[in-house]
């Protein structure tokens, strides 16, 4: 459920950021729509928001979705789609995966249209390390 997974993502994401871990993180939130981060071993942390290249139908992000994300600093996706084929966002520093968190709550909530009790998928896949 959305409340459960965002109640526990900052310790999940704080976990690996303390521990020098690559990972990433993904949650699907049904469809082909997904809220991804990728924390790095060098304590980098960036948030995805799945863009409209990745969706269909229903599930395509209004106009009003896209300001959304841009009003809350998420940075468009690249037009090449070449690093950034969603819209992004990034920080470099132990508070950034916490502001990382209320972005994806965010997301859930005001793109995405989900409630608390609405059923998503939190997935950890480790990258290993680029050192």
């Amino acid at each position: 459920m959305v409340n459960s997974v965002v109640g526990n993502l900052p310790e999940v994401l704080m976990a690996r950021y303390v521990a020098d871990e690559r990972v990433a993180c993904i949650i699907e939130a049904g469809g082909n729509r997904y809220v991804q981060f990728l924390v790095t071993e060098d304590q980098h942390v960036v948030i995805e928001c799945v863009s409209n290249r990745f969706l269909e139908g229903e599930d395509l992000l209004t106009l009003d979705d896209e300001l959304t994300l841009l009003s809350a600093g998420f940075a468009p996706p690249e037009p090449d789609h070449e690093p950034h084929p969603n819209w992004w966002w990034h920080a470099d520093n132990q508070a950034g995966i916490m502001e990382a968190c209320v972005l994806a709550a965010l997301v859930l909530r005001d793109v995405f249209k989900l409630s608390g009790a609405s059923r998503v998928d939190l997935i950890e896949r480790p990258l290993g390390s680029r050192r």
